[in-house]
């Protein structure tokens, strides 16, 4: 972030680590309720669509807390 602030200033990175989460296909990651109801994400979306734009989880993600959202995301292992 500090050697592209430029990069970084289009998303609401506040704290080391922030992921944000977008698909493969390129199209916002929506999490599930299961997903959604064990780990705080938050979503964002666009002022003038109000279509959703990005989900952003701030801080640290344990392992498990990773392969759910990624298997969420229909990612296999």
């Amino acid at each position: 972030m500090e050697k592209n602030t430029e990069a970084a200033s289009d998303f609401p990175v506040q704290v080391i680590p922030t992921q944000i989460l977008i698909g493969a296909d390129g199209m916002p990651y929506t999490p599930s309720a299961e997903v959604a109801s064990q780990i705080e994400l938050a979503q964002y979306t666009y002022k003038d669509t109000g279509a959703l734009a990005f989900t952003v989880h701030q801080g640290g993600l344990t392992q498990e807390q990773m392969r759910l959202i990624l298997s969420d995301m229909g990612v296999q292992e």
